[in-house]
């Protein structure tokens, strides 16, 4: 008799956990090494949700899951990217408000989409562990706070956290729900979006400003172990506090830029006033 071992864990997710983009164990690998898991990553570079949904009906090695197996998904970070390439009037209003109408639709629909991928796994595969990753566009990723600079060069740190509390908010939210259908399942939720603003003296990035140098994965692993035993509303209330907006920043720049044009303004005046 043929004996098929189980899967101890799936990881559906984009280029942040596919192993053969980044040429190295990403934090989903280190995680599963550290666990002593037998896994199974179905992540693949630029991929959308969209293609998770196909990817979870269609391949075969799911069949050795059963409803000890732990599901991490890390999905969505293109979709949102995709998006914004194809909407640069839609991003520029919305960028320069405070209520950011259009992130903020676009973070539910891609939400509503990760649900549908639970929701399959949980019919189809029984599904009993599940861990969802927060979005990673946020202000402690280069290449997203280069985006915020062009847009917002003094006011982009408080619109980068608007942005990523709208869409991360939508997924919360999301997750609760879930929750309150499906009592039996264990859901948890990885806030590697906190880690990345708050471990950025820590956190290295390869060239693209983007992707998480192989080091930096060791980071991400280990504070996924700790980001996903705190409850939902711890991870509601961080995201809640980044729409806090505050127009301090606003002031301290228009009084530095008074000052310094002040003395500017004194400095040239006394200089011409020593010509004569």
């Amino acid at each position: 008799m043929l004996f098929i071992s189980m899967v101890d864990a799936v990881f559906l997710g984009d280029s942040w956990l596919d192993d053969k983009w980044n040429e190295h164990r990403t934090w989903g690998a280190i995680l599963a090494e550290s666990e002593k898991w037998t896994y199974l990553n179905l992540s693949k570079a630029g991929c959308t949700t969209e293609y998770i949904i196909d990817t979870i009906k269609t391949h075969p090695g799911l069949k050795n899951t059963d409803a000890s197996t732990q599901w991490i998904i890390h999905i969505g970070g293109n979709d949102l990217l995709y998006w914004v390439i194809k909407n640069p009037f839609r991003i520029t209003y919305d960028i320069s408000k405070r209520k950011k109408h259009f992130f903020k639709n676009k973070g539910e629909e891609i939400a509503l989409r990760i649900s549908h991928i639970v929701e399959y796994i949980i019919t189809h595969y029984d599904a009993t562990n599940i861990t969802i990753s927060s979005n990673t566009a946020c202000y402690g990723v280069p290449l997203c706070r280069a985006f915020g600079l062009f847009y917002t060069p003094f006011t982009t740190r408080q619109h980068m956290d608007l942005i990523t509390a709208e869409v991360n908010l939508a997924l919360l939210r999301v997750t609760g729900h879930l929750i309150h259908i499906h009592p039996k399942v264990r859901f948890s939720f990885y806030n590697e979006c906190k880690t990345c603003i708050e471990e950025s003296d820590k956190i290295s990035w390869k060239w693209d400003l983007f992707h998480p140098t192989k080091q930096s994965h060791y980071i991400l692993a280990e504070s996924f172990k700790q980001s996903i035993q705190l409850p939902l509303h711890t991870h509601i209330s961080y995201f809640t506090h980044l729409q806090e907006y505050t127009n301090l920043q606003n002031y301290h720049f228009l009084i530095s830029f008074i000052f310094s044009s002040a003395l500017l303004f004194i400095f040239l005046k006394n200089f011409g006033t020593s010509l004569e």
